[in-house]
């Protein structure tokens, strides 16, 4: 028996081809560590992870050598390196002989042997004989497991076995990516013209290793002796586009291709396969120009575009008629091919440029390739274009935010910034092609001039330490859900999530006397007290209709959150304008004063809100953010008269309500200078009445109206000439 040192706890068994498994006895194995390193038995590593609060221990299985024959199976049982979710390491000490190791580990998730390949193949260092190498072997199991070793081919030597808690990579030479195949053109084609585009099959590693380059070489004999064209390394694709004149028409040419990984290894070459080139005319495949190669943070819907249509293999002085009829675009996986695709547009007239689609693409940086190609209205289809490699975003959600950088001075102080809370200036371009901002539509419904908001989300809360607004309260806003942001409440309706509400594009206008609308060029519905208004918002719903009522505390904050994010500023007025000076009320849609499609959403008459009112005991309540129209109470104690512009605002939240989605004063101050929001708000409860909410302002021009403008002063049964109110839909 080979001298078989084995660490107490550890048992290791050797079966020979002719034998029963025998069992050497427990031996102490002394071994030890420093920071970031071991050194045992003469093998020295630094782990590739490694942290402070981690430390990396060794377990010889087998020091004092052993010769292997074919056939030998080498067993460790019960092998529990610690409870740490880490992948392990197993290193061999062996010779560079034809000795073929085959490596199995099973353990409670993988019952049956599981084969496991070498990840790294290292010449140990000396004194140990040129010919000894250091193999690595990345051991996925967690908790407790049993190892396997079988030998085949000739007989080797066995000088050490170690395992490791962590994954070491010890360097060297990494396994290589798979052998690819030729994919196109097919062998022996025979119909090729001389400026091809060459694609190889499916990139694969059984390591799982990105790829990070390919290289093609073209011959003129199938001895591959007389090099045509070589493509020199190129980046990280299946497919390679020959350069003009680097072949001739009415030739046989023999090519090959390999793939190189993230680690530098390369492939074996593919076996060679033909194809030879014909004098034809031909279209010219077209070159890819966006996303550029290696293009990072591309979006869900990227525009794919290509270069111009043209045409080869003409006689010189010949002008060709050919013209552009069709494109077809392709995408595949980091991973995948075209056989296959992630996407295939199929024949389209999106000529030198086509959008992806929705759903197409995955975000958490995912790798893709693209390619196109051009078909002419004689010639037919160009080869495709060489593909180019594109990373998408870590989240497609499109975050813009503003922080409060300070309060007071009548507005605050505001700056745009990003996810990350550094500043930015976004134009209007941004907001044009921001997915929440370019969702919102003016659409007609039952006759009634709406306007659509796209659901979005939200979040309010300080910026990231060390960003540029480090510690500032930011209030964010995504069009897709990410962590950490939630969906605006105004997106729910009874306890279910829904994709968008609609609010009037005008004011409310009388309708038959019954009923309001939300039309152009029509008197403001006013003298109305509140409950009239839900009356008459809610008749609408008749006749196959549902979902209008009057405007409420939600779809007020969703405009009002959407339009400081846009505007960076709460002061309206400043911004877009709004005061009717003119001393009396004006028809709906004569102001150009807009905001987010709303007309006159300030500057012309009040507008009652429901989802809002302080009670007799001085309960602040609003609608719950469930969309189930029912109150909580967020706040308590406002008995008398808290009047003046607001200072700082209600953050506090509970079951059922969450005031950062809002804009109510926490404190206000009589002063406007003093002021955050521009506007003015009041809370008045004498204690003889329950007090509801209106907003904006109306035909006065007083200073303190505007979009953050909020009084809660009088009932439900108040009517005004400068009262009125504002459609809503969901």
């Amino acid at each position: 028996m080979d001298n078989l040192l084995i660490p107490g706890g550890i048992g290791i068994s050797r079966r020979r081809a002719d034998s029963r498994y025998t069992s050497d006895k427990k031996t102490n194995i002394r071994w030890q560590y420093g920071p970031g390193h071991v050194f045992i038995h003469d093998l020295f590593y630094t782990p590739a992870v490694f942290s402070a609060d981690r430390t990396c221990t060794f377990s010889p299985l087998m020091s004092g050598g052993a010769e292997a024959a074919a056939g030998d199976e080498y067993v460790a049982q019960n092998i529990d390196l610690g409870p740490d979710d880490f992948d392990k390491s197993l290193i061999v000490r062996r010779d560079e002989t034809a000795m073929v190791l085959a490596v199995f580990y099973r353990d409670a998730d993988h019952v049956e042997w599981t084969a496991v390949p070498w990840s790294w193949e290292l010449a140990a260092a000396a004194p140990y004989p040129a010919d000894t190498l250091d193999v690595e072997y990345v051991i996925p199991a967690r908790g407790a497991f049993d190892l396997k070793i079988t030998v085949s081919g000739a007989a080797g030597y066995l000088d050490q076995l170690m395992l490791a808690n962590q994954f070491l990579g010890i360097g060297g030479y990494h396994h290589p990516p798979e052998t690819p195949v030729n994919v196109s053109p097919e062998d022996g084609a025979d119909y090729v013209h001389d400026m091809p585009t060459l694609e190889g099959g499916a990139y694969s590693h059984v390591l799982g290793t990105s790829q990070i380059g390919m290289q093609i070489q073209i011959f003129y004999d199938a001895a591959l002796e007389n090099l045509a064209h070589d493509s020199g390394t190129q980046a990280a694709g299946i497919s390679y586009a020959v350069p003009d004149e680097a072949l001739v028409a009415e030739n046989m040419y023999y090519w090959r291709i390999r793939y190189r990984d993230s680690e530098g290894s390369w492939s074996e070459w593919s076996q060679a396969t033909s194809f030879t080139t014909v004098a034809e005319e031909y279209i010219n495949a077209p070159s890819n120009t966006y996303p550029a190669q290696g293009a990072m943070d591309i979006p869900e819907q990227p525009t794919l575009t290509a270069s111009a249509f043209s045409t080869g293999g003409f006689d010189d002085g010949y002008t060709p008629t050919e013209s552009h009829a069709a494109s077809q675009w392709q995408i595949r996986t980091a991973g995948g091919d075209y056989v296959a695709p992630a996407y295939d547009s199929g024949e389209v007239a999106d000529l030198t440029s086509h959008q992806v689609p929705e759903g197409v693409l995955q975000d958490g940086e995912s790798g893709y390739f693209f390619r196109v190609r051009y078909k002419g209205d004689t010639l037919g289809y160009s080869d495709w274009s060489a593909e180019t490699a594109f990373t998408t975003k870590a989240s497609f959600a499109t975050i813009i935010g503003v922080a409060l950088v300070s309060t007071g001075g009548g507005a605050g102080t505001w700056q745009h910034v990003d996810k990350d809370g550094n500043n930015v200036t976004p134009d209007a371009a941004y907001f044009q092609n921001h997915p929440t901002y370019a969702g919102i539509e003016d659409v007609v419904i039952d006759g009634n001039d709406m306007v659509k908001y796209p659901k979005f989300y939200y979040k309010v809360g300080p910026a990231p330490a060390g960003s540029d607004q480090d510690g500032k309260t930011c209030r964010w806003m995504s069009d897709q859900a990410v962590d950490g942001f939630d969906v605006y409440p105004v997106f729910f309706d009874a306890g279910v999530e829904i994709d968008q509400f609609w609010a009037g594009a005008y004011e409310a206008s009388d309708d038959g006397g019954t009923m309001v609308k939300s039309v152009a060029g029509a008197p403001p519905l006013a003298s109305t007290s509140f409950n009239d208004f839900l009356t008459k918002c809610a008749a609408r719903n008749t006749g196959g209709v549902d979902g209008f009522h009057n405007i409420d505390v939600y779809e007020l904050g969703a405009v009002q959150y959407l339009g400081l994010i846009k505007l960076g500023t709460p002061d309206v007025q400043a911004a877009i304008g709004g005061d009717n000076d003119t001393g009396s009320v004006q028809n709906t849609g004569v102001s150009s004063d807009t905001l987010l499609n709303l007309h006159q959403f300030w500057s012309n008459v009040f507008m009652f809100v429901d989802g809002l009112k302080l009670e007799i005991n001085g309960d602040l309540k609003i609608f719950d953010n469930q969309g189930n129209g029912t109150y909580v109470t967020i706040a308590t104690g406002l008995t008398g008269d808290m009047a003046g512009y607001p200072v700082t605002l209600l953050e506090n939240e509970g079951v059922g309500f969450d005031c950062k989605a809002l804009f109510l004063a926490a404190a206000v101050d009589g002063t406007y200078g003093n002021g955050t929001l521009a506007d003015y708000q009041r809370f008045y409860q004498p204690g003889d009445a329950v007090r509801i909410a209106r907003h904006g302002g109306y035909w006065d021009a007083y200073a303190n109206y505007g979009l953050f403008y909020m009084y809660l002063f009088y009932t439900a049964t108040n009517a005004y000439t400068h009262y009125g109110s504002r459609l809503a839909k969901k």
